[in-house]
């Protein structure tokens, strides 16, 4: 049976749970082009890369359970929510550009979200990054357009209170041209190398 029986009478992309190694064979195979019109799973594999992905999913996009160290390849952008959780990523240097529901990273590598401005231009919704080591890199979120909420929980106290105090500031809506503000306060707070 080809692939692309498996998917003939399906709204959705669904390749999760076949334990893949790579995603380009499939890709040729399928001929999904750039734009998947529905929603993209390709979770619970062995992707080590999301090479062969397409550019833009009109609805969710999974692929959590990997071995994925990286985002790159990634879509460019996402109509609903996108998730990665459970894989090894350890930087933020490639993301999606827009995704208008959530942004699930939790349970990664992730040390600094520094640059995530530069490659995340707008999410509609929360971020989340519960299980990740995230030590610096806080104010890059607030240069995020769109971001309304940061998810994070740990059991290290002075990271909890630095997305405490991001999370009231996201909450207040401030602009990034008061972000001295958000410094002045992690400074006070002994936050500051977070930012």
């Amino acid at each position: 049976m080809k692939l692309q029986d498996l998917f003939e009478n399906t709204e959705n992309v669904d390749i999760a749970h076949r334990k893949l190694t790579d995603m380009i064979e499939i890709s040729q195979q399928m001929d999904w082009g750039i734009t998947i019109r529905s929603d993209f799973y390709c979770h619970d594999n062995k992707l080590t890369t999301l090479e062969g992905c397409p550019e833009n999913i009109m609805g969710v996009f999974n692929c959590s359970k990997n071995n994925l160290k990286s985002l790159e390849f990634c879509p460019l952008s996402v109509k609903k929510s996108f998730i990665a959780k459970n894989n090894e990523i350890e930087t933020v240097e490639f993301m999606p550009k827009y995704v208008k529901g959530d942004l699930d990273l939790s349970n990664n590598n992730i040390k600094s979200l520094e640059g995530i401005d530069k490659v995340l231009h707008h999410l509609e919704g929360k971020i989340i990054l519960t299980g990740n080591p995230i030590k610096k890199g806080l104010g890059s979120l607030v240069r995020v357009d769109g971001i309304n909420e940061v998810v994070f929980q740990t059991s290290d106290q002075q990271a909890r209170l630095a997305f405490q105090k991001l999370n009231n500031w996201l909450m207040k809506n401030e602009s990034i041209s008061v972000f001295e503000s958000l410094y002045v306060e992690f400074k006070f707070y002994g936050l500051e190398s977070f930012l």
